[in-house]
């Protein structure tokens, strides 16, 4: 008899949590399943999306589906619970997520997602909003660049006014091939990314004007920009305190520079891709 009571309890102690391995998994009950993301982010307009389903609780793994509705036309659901793809169709879609653990518990939730066009690049100037009367640094900034390898742009200002610091013009990154064309008045840059196109914001070249008399700072220009797949964008640039007596024009951008892949083409003057710039100007490292 005591050989049963011992036998009994060694099998009870086997079976205690400390012994899960050996007799199964315990049966007490967890955290319900459930999804914890948010609304999706938005997408772009043929651009490469993806975007996480995020599940808790349960008992993995997990399986999911789209029960009702449907996602944009180009993103599809894979089995880990990822929104990818290109989309291919702007417009607001709603859609509901279903997921099933292994002991076939179920959750949903009910997505809306939009897809739009990109917002275009453009180019910051940043140039001061009073009248200067000592030499200052000039940080133009690309904002909203969206695979970006190259751009061009050239930029005029009233040459009564200002005058080009010398050897001022410098890229801000070692990933920047840089051509600039200076003349009285006006600055020609032409910029191309080695290696992997950017995204988001980012400051790639710097240059400074010595004031020569006293009037308001402001810039004139054009801009072209060059996608990775190629396609182009363009940009107007009429900033700052605009000078009454100001005849200066902009010229058409010179059919120098940048070619169609983002990388510059000869017939401007070279630059270094030394980092830094005017009055150690700080520049974003291009990634």
């Amino acid at each position: 008899m005591k050989q049963t009571h011992s036998l009994l309890l060694l099998v009870f102690l086997l079976c205690s949590p400390l012994a899960l391995i050996s007799c199964g998994e315990l049966s007490t009950p967890g955290d319900p399943i459930s999804i914890t993301n948010s609304q999706p982010k938005e997408a772009y307009l043929d651009e490469y999306y993806t975007n996480l389903i995020r599940v808790t609780g349960g008992l993995n793994s997990y399986t999911y589906k789209i029960d009702k509705g449907s996602l944009p036309p180009g993103l599809t659901l894979s089995s880990v619970g990822a929104i990818e793809g290109i989309p291919t169709t702007e417009g607001s879609y709603s859609f509901t997520v279903v997921v099933t653990d292994a002991n076939l518990s179920k959750t949903f939730a009910d997505l809306t997602m939009t897809v739009q066009k990109a917002p275009p690049a453009q180019l910051s100037l940043n140039i001061p909003e009073t009248n200067m009367t000592e030499a200052f640094p000039v940080n133009p900034e690309i904002l909203n660049a969206r695979a970006l390898q190259g751009f061009r742009t050239k930029l005029t200002w009233d040459a009564s006014l200002f005058t080009l610091v010398e050897d001022s013009v410098r890229a801000t990154s070692d990933r920047v091939i840089m051509f600039h064309k200076a003349e009285e008045g006006s600055l020609q840059i032409d910029i191309g990314i080695k290696g992997q196109a950017i995204t988001g914001n980012h400051r790639l070249f710097t240059f400074g004007l010595e004031p020569l008399g006293t009037g308001p700072v402001a810039m004139q220009g054009q801009v072209e920009f060059v996608r990775q797949d190629g396609k182009t964008g363009f940009q107007q640039l009429n900033v700052g305190q605009q000078n009454p007596t100001d005849t200066t024009n902009t010229d058409n951008i010179d059919n120098t520079g940048i070619d169609s892949t983002g990388q510059p083409q000869e017939g401007t003057q070279n630059q270094d891709g030394d980092t830094g710039g005017v009055n150690n100007a700080s520049g974003e490292e291009s990634r």
